[in-house]
């Protein structure tokens, strides 16, 4: 099974098309996080670098860490959204009882890293 698959991003009426972890985005995490697979139509894209479209600033990267079982430390999953999404997606996975790959979530954030224009 490949670990990546081409994931979209809508910015409008410009489709942008880049490689993602195939197991993160589906087509519900459209709804919060603003990236799903790629449909159909759009496989003839240009393939962007995820770097580039967050120094554009268009992409964001989330953490969100996850609980891992007794006695191991949290997990952290590093997402990428939509810039327009950011708050949704914060407050999504923030608020209780959400799960992500299986996992419980206990808390999501911007990657610390990231830099927003």
């Amino acid at each position: 099974m490949a670990r990546t698959k081409l994931c979209q991003l809508v910015d409008g009426n410009k489709v942008r098309v880049f490689r993602a972890s195939s197991v993160m985005y589906d087509d519900n995490t459209v709804t919060h996080l603003g990236i799903g697979p790629v449909a159909d139509a759009n496989k003839k894209e240009p393939v962007y670098d995820t770097g580039e479209l967050m120094r554009a600033g268009v992409l964001v990267r989330l953490c969100v860490s996850c609980n891992n079982g007794t006695n191991k430390p949290p997990i952290t999953y590093r997402l990428f959204c939509d810039v327009e999404n950011v708050n949704a997606a914060l407050h999504h996975y923030n608020s209780s009882g959400k799960t992500l790959n299986g996992k419980t979530v206990l808390r999501a954030s911007l990657d610390r890293r990231q830099v927003i224009k």
